[in-house]
């Protein structure tokens, strides 16, 4: 894999509310304008859906901290100006209360989050290499885990970091965070892992 251009982080400071908060930063820009849209669809339930209803307090920055102007162009689409800058960072919130497999949910007790419900992606760059971050709330032993190669190097405190392909492998990952059971074994000398929230314990 070449060296990621684009790094979403995902974070969860207060569970309860049921909001992530969601940055995505982008180097190599170029054009005087970028867009950033949410899907309309998960992968495996292709149903027309409206994710972007749940997105909340959309910002752009550049790389200084300077802020860049943006309008929505569709529901589900926001155009940032560039205005010469050549790293975009842009904030938004993500609703989630919705507990099935192919929406996302937070609460006290876990994050569950399909990509194509909080990750936007970038027009025209969507088959590049991505780092996602993802910080778990502090102090409640959550463990993360996806289908996503792990990639620890690249992770800070209280982070766990992982590598996709582009944002296609991305969105066809699911993460949870929690105090879940996870079980390991092996089929043909490959690795699996099971994780499930809510069992009750036996014994």
């Amino acid at each position: 894999m070449t060296t990621p251009t684009m790094t979403y982080t995902i974070a969860m400071p207060a569970p309860h509310t049921h909001l992530y908060h969601v940055q995505v930063a982008v180097r190599d820009v170029v054009d005087a304008t970028f867009d950033l849209t949410l899907p309309s669809w998960t992968p495996g339930s292709y149903m027309i859906r409206d994710y972007a209803r749940h997105v909340q307090q959309f910002s752009a920055t550049d790389d200084t901290g300077r802020a860049l102007a943006w309008r929505k162009v569709a529901k589900d689409s926001w155009r940032v100006e560039l205005a010469g800058a050549t790293v975009l960072r842009a904030s938004y919130r993500v609703y989630a209360y919705e507990l099935t497999v192919r929406t996302s949910h937070l609460d006290g007790t876990h994050g569950y989050f399909n990509g194509a419900t909080v990750f936007m992606y970038a027009e025209g760059r969507t088959n590049e290499p991505l780092t996602l971050l993802v910080q778990p709330p502090a102090g409640m032993g959550w463990q993360v885990i996806t289908g996503l190669t792990p990639a620890p190097h690249l992770a800070s405190d209280g982070q766990a970091a992982f590598v996709a392909s582009d944002y296609d492998e991305l969105i066809d990952c699911p993460v949870e965070c929690g105090t879940h059971r996870l079980l390991t074994f092996a089929v043909d000398s490959k690795r699996h892992s099971y994780c499930y929230l809510g069992a009750r314990q036996r014994g």
